[in-house]
C-alpha cells in the first residue's frame, strides 16, 4: 500500500485545476469582436463580424447568426473598439473607387477658398451628427462635406486623410479626427481669438 503525501495531493489537485481551467478556456470562442451602433450601443459578438453587402453579419451570445444594417453600425468605431479590447483590428471593406474628376470639378475645387471650419462627414454617422450639433451650438461658421454624396469632397478627403474614419474636422488648419467635444470647443475658441486679434 502506497502512502500519499500532502505534496502528492497538491500535485493531483493542481493538475485537476489546470485541466478545468484549460477546458473552460477551450470552450470560449477564440475571439470576440465588438460592434458599435450609431446609437452608441456596444454589442459583443462571438468571433469576428463581417460586412456582407448592406448588412453586418455576426454571431450573438447564443451562437445565433444575426444581421444588422450597415447604415446602423459605426464600422470605424467598431474596428477601433475591437482593436482596443482585443489587440486585433478587423478588416473593413474597401471604400468604393472614386470616379475620375471632370475638368470643371477640378477648376471649382481649386477656385474655392478653404473655409475656416470644415466638417467631413457622412449622412449615416452618429458621431458626425453629434459634431454637426456641437458646431451649431458653438455658432461656428462651418462647411459640411458629405464624402459619400459629393465626389469632389470624397476625393479631397481621401487626398488629405487617406482611409480615415469620419468625422474629421478641420478648424483653421487644426485637424481633429473623431468626435472629441473638448478639442472641438477649444479649437473653435482659438480660431475666434485669432480672428479677433487678426
Amino acid at each position: 500500500m502506497t502512502r500519499k503525501t500532502p505534496t502528492s495531493k497538491l500535485v493531483q489537485r493542481g493538475s485537476f485545476v489546470s485541466a478545468v481551467i484549460l477546458s473552460a478556456v477551450l470552450a470560449l470562442p477564440a475571439t470576440a469582436d465588438w460592434l458599435v451602433t450609431l446609437e452608441g450601443h456596444l454589442v459583443e459578438t462571438q468571433g469576428t463580424w463581417k460586412v456582407d453587402g448592406d448588412a453586418v453579419v455576426y454571431l450573438d451570445a447564443d451562437g445565433e447568426e444575426r444581421r444588422i444594417a450597415v447604415a446602423e453600425v459605426d464600422l470605424e468605431g467598431s474596428a477601433d473598439t475591437t482593436e482596443v479590447r482585443t489587440g486585433r483590428r478587423p478588416e473593413l471593406p474597401a471604400p468604393p473607387p472614386l470616379p475620375a474628376p471632370k475638368a470643371e470639378e477640378k477648376a471649382d475645387v481649386q477656385a474655392e477658398k478653404r473655409p475656416d471650419v470644415i466638417l467631413y462627414a457622412t449622412s449615416w454617422c452618429g458621431y458626425c451628427r453629434k459634431t454637426r450639433q456641437l458646431l451649431k451650438e458653438l455658432k461656428a461658421d462651418f462647411v459640411e462635406k458629405d464624402i459619400e454624396k459629393d465626389r469632389a469632397a470624397g476625393r479631397e478627403f481621401f487626398e488629405r486623410f487617406g482611409r480615415a474614419g469620419v468625422p474629421v474636422i478641420d478648424v483653421g488648419g487644426q485637424v481633429i479626427r473623431g468626435y472629441d467635444h473638448q478639442m472641438i470647443r477649444e479649437a473653435v475658441r482659438a480660431l475666434r481669438r485669432e480672428d479677433a486679434d487678426g
